[in-house]
């Protein structure tokens, strides 16, 4: 649950009316993880770090690449060892469904937040990622 007094970071003041190359580069920066991984927003991230724009959309999908690499580590750890145990016990079909849950997340975690961010920047809007851990930080903080 999350603390009603905490504030979430505000979106910071950058051009929201980024031009039509900033909006290609920052689309671009979204969808490039389904075919180079987090190196695709990396490579935009270090090469239009110029641009405000898509500095600050590369950097948002390059930290929730890093995010979900990290939770998917992390699921296959936890949910591989309850995988076992609870098919040792007896209880596979139940640890499979909860296995299979699980990996319908990390589908729907890959797909639906990306292509958000992607109209959104080509709307000239500002995105923030669910469930992403700042690795990387704006310049100056």
């Amino acid at each position: 649950m999350t603390d009603p007094t905490k504030k979430q970071e505000p979106i910071p003041d950058i051009p929201i009316e980024g031009s039509s190359d900033s909006r290609a580069w920052a689309v671009g920066a979204h969808l490039s993880p389904w075919v180079l991984g987090f190196l695709g927003p990396l490579f935009i991230w270090l090469a239009k770090k110029e641009d405000p724009y898509v500095e600050y959309h590369a950097r948002g999908a390059l930290n929730y690449q890093l995010s979900l690499m990290l939770y998917a580590f992390g699921w296959i750890l936890v949910g591989t060892t309850a995988f076992v145990a609870l098919a040792v016990f007896g209880a596979g079909i139940v640890a499979g469904i909860v296995f299979g849950l699980g990996f319908l997340a990390f589908i729907y975690l890959g797909f639906v937040p990306p292509i958000i961010g992607a109209v959104r920047a080509s709307n000239g809007d500002l995105y923030r990622y669910p469930v992403t851990i700042r690795f990387v930080r704006a310049p100056g903080q």
